[in-house]
């Protein structure tokens, strides 16, 4: 499978070019509002990691104070007294990441630089929820959004053509790393069924399968079968649709996606390549194995296979295991992003687990901050989403949550531009209307507030 080191540095180059121009255009479309200047930077972080570590450190120091001169300026002591259960968990949380990495040692910029990407969680929590209610932050906020979902299917494009499939480099989002092409798609989705009002229609189905293309350039296997998953829950869960209304459309494409996806998967195919043979069996046998490994690997003990291994590693250790001090309060943030990217040895002797990626986003954080602070995160998730009041979009919400954490890498509490996005979600939800459609695509009179000027030329 190809990676950074197998394309040239001229690829890199001309494809970074590319992104360095949409990312002059985006902020110049949008310098009305320094705000949405600070989210452009935080979606283009793929351009100054390449850009270098001292460009990097600074970048992050730099989105890190903005952002928190811009919550002083916005937000008051009412609305944090409001929220008492999400300021408490996060105090909580703060106080366990804190202690644990100065009683492991961590390195003073390695603490700052990881505990930042929480803090912005909490800090765009808060801007959001006091600007909200305002109808033209909505109109622009929806813009803004929207016109970066359709730049990450256009680099995508250009990453097909200068530098090819590879697990690295996700649009604007990643320069080294690829779960973003699994999440992104998936909340882009939901983001697009909000901004629609629960109305797709066929430009919109474009888009999304433009949100696919994501996952097919970064080799990505989850993106083929989550994002399927979560357009049935949002297009008949939530807004209640009769399945067997519409059954002949179901029984056609969930099908289609799945057919396609394993023959351009070169991992899901049995000849490793770009449109290999379809053979359902193998990729269901691969993806399991993938997850909790093979028959034989599955008795040996306490040994964790795959992210569903790891997690059913964890919670054997919390029900029926005398539980240790690195347990409850974790081993801190070098074991896992230092010492354990440097050498996976560490944790197959450690933990028994198999790779580092198979290190869920619940195994990562039970490795840095133990039993104590993964819970303290989960209430403050609990705390963000109670905010949805439309009961079974929470509940959709959860679900990605859910996967993203439970079985996936976690980034979606890592990585700020995927947990500005959700924030943003949780608090959009609430004023989406929904409108009542005949069929699937059909189009329906816009709603202002939610859409505003939406169907107009986004470029």
């Amino acid at each position: 499978m190809r990676t950074l080191y197998d394309a040239t540095s001229a690829q890199i180059l001309a494809y970074y070019i590319v992104v360095a121009v949409l990312f002059i255009y985006t902020l110049y479309k949008f310098r009305d509002d320094t705000f949405y200047g600070l989210i452009i930077f935080i979606f283009f972080i793929g351009l100054f990691v390449y850009s270098g570590k001292s460009i990097q450190n600074f970048y992050r120091i730099a989105t890190l104070l903005y952002a928190v001169y811009l919550m002083q300026k916005t937000v008051t002591m009412k609305t944090l007294y409001r929220d008492s259960l999400i300021v408490i968990s996060f105090v909580l949380f703060s106080f366990t990441f804190i202690y644990s990495s100065i009683l492991n040692e961590d390195n003073i910029t390695l603490l700052l630089s990881q505990y930042s990407r929480f803090l912005l969680i909490l800090i765009f929590y808060f801007i959001f929820i006091q600007r909200i209610s305002d109808q033209s932050f909505r109109q622009r906020m929806n813009q803004l959004l929207f016109r970066l979902i359709l730049i990450q299917i256009v680099l995508s494009i250009v990453k097909l053509i200068t530098v090819g499939p590879m697990e690295s480099i996700v649009g604007s989002l990643s320069y080294s790393g690829g779960a973003y092409a699994s999440v992104f798609p998936v909340l882009g989705f939901v983001f697009i069924w909000m901004y629609r009002g629960g109305v797709i229609s066929k430009n919109d189905w474009l888009i999304i399968f433009g949100l696919l293309l994501m996952g097919f350039v970064n080799y990505k296997r989850a993106v083929w079968f989550v994002l399927p998953f979560f357009i049935f829950v949002f297009l008949f869960y939530v807004q209640k649709r009769r399945i067997k209304r519409y059954f002949g459309v179901l029984l056609i494409l969930i099908p289609a996606i799945i057919y396609f996806g394993i023959r351009i998967n070169p991992t899901l195919n049995t000849e490793g390549k770009v449109w290999g043979s379809f053979n359902l069996n193998y990729a269901l046998d691969y993806t399991f194995k993938y997850s909790f490994g093979d028959q034989e690997s599955q008795y040996e003990e306490n040994k964790a296979i795959g992210r569903g291994g790891a997690m059913k590693y964890l919670i054997n250790k919390l029900f029926n295991e005398n539980l240790k001090r690195e347990d409850i309060i974790g081993n801190g943030l070098s074991l896992m992003y230092v010492e354990g990217a440097k050498n996976e040895s560490i944790f197959l002797e450690k933990y028994n687990i198999n790779s580092i990626g198979a290190a869920s986003g619940f195994f990562q954080f039970y490795v840095v901050f133990g039993f104590i602070g993964t819970l303290l995160a989960f209430i403050f998730v609990f705390g963000l989403l109670r905010k949805a009041k439309k009961k079974r979009i929470r509940w959709a919400l959860f679900a990605i949550f859910f996967w993203e954490f439970f079985l996936y890498t976690g980034a979606l509490l890592r990585e700020p531009a995927l947990s500005i996005t959700y924030v943003y979600l949780i608090i959009f939800s609430n004023y989406v209307s929904l409108k009542q459609v005949d069929r699937i695509g059909n189009m329906a009179q816009n709603v202002d507030f939610i859409q505003g000027n939406s169907r107009k030329n986004v470029f």
